[in-house]
């Protein structure tokens, strides 16, 4: 693979467009641009999981997982509840699928990232966005389909609040959370797979409610808005309860702000500056 010609091509990533999310406006209609413009694309990426269940003789367990999703619904924490709802509204997506959408991350991911400091003192944070494996093998171009269908739906993000950039961040349209993010001058952050079981974590959450824990990426998109320091967003990272286990990277502005924490849902098992 690695002698073969274009396989990256970096202009490709000026392809990814840009939208605006208004932390002022109503949380049911913060969404309504990216919706319009996605929906269709967010239908195609959803479907892979039924397709997928469906060649597998699994059918029934897609009813099932949508069965699962009103009350995974409503006990999702504001304003994401509000988001998702307007989302549905916006898309005409049945609400259940676009719930999915927002958790499957929390049972399905895969990626890496780096955070280094050269000589002079400069940050660099790097990350790389594996999604979509096991999903549709696709024998005529070697992909998997969900690859290509979340490949689609890559959007980059201006958060704004009083009139000012608060963050800017990268996520899947449809998904309320961010994968990747920058709040300007202060710190990055990315989140990365960790694998182990969360079904003890998430059965509780469809039969308990949170309980003070939240997801993967809403805390991503939680410390971007909240903390305002480098070591804000570490301390936050290191305490928040989670349902999944993940590895988040935090790069800060200055020189030895470098952080890789190894979480569990309860604890922090490490840290590496």
């Amino acid at each position: 693979m690695a002698g073969k010609a274009q396989l990256y091509n970096a202009n490709d990533s000026v392809h990814v467009p840009w939208f605006t999310i208004d932390l002022d406006q109503d949380p049911q209609t913060r969404w309504t641009e990216v919706g319009k413009a996605y929906g269709q694309k967010m239908q195609v990426a959803i479907s892979t999981v039924n397709t997928t269940l469906q060649a597998f003789g699994l059918g029934a367990l897609w009813d099932s997982l949508l069965e699962l999703m009103d009350p995974g619904l409503a006990h999702l924490q504001e304003p994401y509840h509000s988001e998702l709802i307007g989302l549905a509204n916006v898309t005409g997506l049945p609400i259940q699928q676009l719930t999915l959408l927002n958790l499957f991350y929390e049972i399905s991911k895969g990626c890496t990232s780096i955070v280094a400091e050269d000589p002079t003192g400069r940050i660099y944070h790097a990350r790389n966005q594996d999604f979509g494996t096991f999903f549709i093998w696709k024998t005529t171009d070697h992909q998997w389909g969900q690859t290509d269908a979340l490949r689609d739906l890559l959007v980059n993000l201006n958060f704004v609040k009083d009139g000012k950039l608060l963050f800017k961040g990268v996520t899947f349209a449809g998904h309320l959370g961010i994968l990747t993010g920058l709040k300007p001058n202060t710190f990055t952050l990315s989140t990365n797979a960790r694998f182990g079981s969360t079904i003890p974590e998430m059965i509780s959450y469809f039969k308990n409610g949170s309980l003070g824990r939240n997801f993967l990426m809403y805390i991503d998109r939680d410390v971007l808005i909240n903390a305002t320091s480098y070591d804000e967003a570490v301390a936050y990272i290191q305490s928040v309860p989670m349902y999944a286990s993940a590895y988040y990277i935090v790069g800060g502005a200055k020189s030895g702000e470098g952080a890789i924490i190894t979480r569990s849902p309860n604890a922090t098992d490490h840290i590496a500056v």
